[in-house]
């Protein structure tokens, strides 16, 4: 529990809901959004106070429901018992400050987007100002009231067209999940993803087809069933590729991990050093790409002599 005298707090949702049960004259909330439980709170206390007594401020675009700050089920909400009471509430973009005054109390917070942090239940989490309006006081929470209720009203009113847009923009993009989101978020921080491979330099392993018609067959049928290869050059030719492959294998070893059913990732702190490591391979590539290519004809040339017969 929060020390009653003391001017910064740890607000949650249920001390937020408690506050706006408290009211009895009047209900000025600004917020990028709400959560459903505190939108049912503000809806109760709204009917029972009356359309006049209570102003509402949000940021209705549908991102704010995908950054966590509240949910398009709390501005249907909102919007139903508005209508129900012939009164509106106000929308105004890039509003994340929240505000809530109920009658002479007032609290000034910090939202939470769910979509970067989850909201604290244990450890104390300061992000509240609570202001008392006292006559000893009356630049404090009266003035806010004024100023928060003149900035409610330079917002634009919410219409039934606007609310249905942005829940079908939802349906269409949901928000993610927060807590994998939060866990994803974690992850990328500390790894990036990477595709790394050659292709094309293990010239050992490269074959070419001998056709059946030029291996003596005297049968049509045979020639067109039979097939036979051989390899362009040899397993320990000095253009077989194998340096360049132990090279990358090394890379790989020292660099990177796979990481099974999401890919093969770095360290980002080792991501210099990988970089560094890769244009190291790409200059030994261009260099053997200069040597192999008049080596490589030589081989292809090559063929052994047949020994004398006697």
């Amino acid at each position: 529990m929060d020390d009653p005298e003391s001017a910064v707090i740890s607000l949650d949702d249920g001390q937020l809901i408690e506050a706006i049960r408290s009211a009895r004259r009047r209900l000025l909330l600004v917020a990028p959004g709400l959560s459903p439980a505190v939108a049912q709170a503000v809806c109760k206390q709204w009917l029972q106070m009356g359309g006049s007594a209570v102003q509402i401020l949000l940021d209705v675009d549908p991102e704010i429901c995908r950054m966590g700050y509240g949910t398009i089920e709390a501005i249907q909400l909102l919007q139903h018992t508005a209508a129900q009471l012939d009164s509106v509430i106000h929308h105004r973009p890039g509003i994340r400050v929240g505000i809530l005054v109920s009658d002479d109390k007032a609290l000034v917070f910090s939202p939470t987007p769910l979509l970067v942090e989850k909201l604290p239940s244990q450890v104390p989490h300061p992000n509240a100002i609570r202001i008392e309006m006292t006559p000893s006081a009356p630049s404090g929470a009266g003035t806010l009231h004024e100023e928060a209720s003149d900035l409610i009203q330079g917002g634009e009113p919410v219409n039934d067209t606007q609310v249905q847009a942005a829940a079908q923009d939802l349906s269409v993009n949901p928000p993610l999940k927060f807590d994998l989101a939060r866990k994803v978020r974690v992850f990328n921080s500390q790894i990036e993803f990477v595709e790394f491979e050659m292709k094309g330099l293990s010239l050992s392993q490269k074959s070419a087809t001998i056709p059946s018609d030029l291996m003596g067959l005297a049968n049509p049928k045979t020639q067109k069933l039979l097939r036979s290869t051989f390899k362009i050059v040899g397993e320990g030719s000095e253009v077989s590729g194998k340096r360049v492959s132990k090279l990358k294998e090394f890379i790989v070893s020292r660099f990177l991990r796979n990481l099974p059913g999401y890919g093969t990732a770095v360290l980002r702190s080792n991501k210099p050093k990988f970089e560094e490591a890769v244009g190291t391979l790409e200059r030994f590539v261009a260099r053997f790409q200069k040597r192999v290519k008049p080596k490589l004809q030589e081989e292809m040339d090559f063929v052994p002599a047949r020994p004398s017969g006697g």
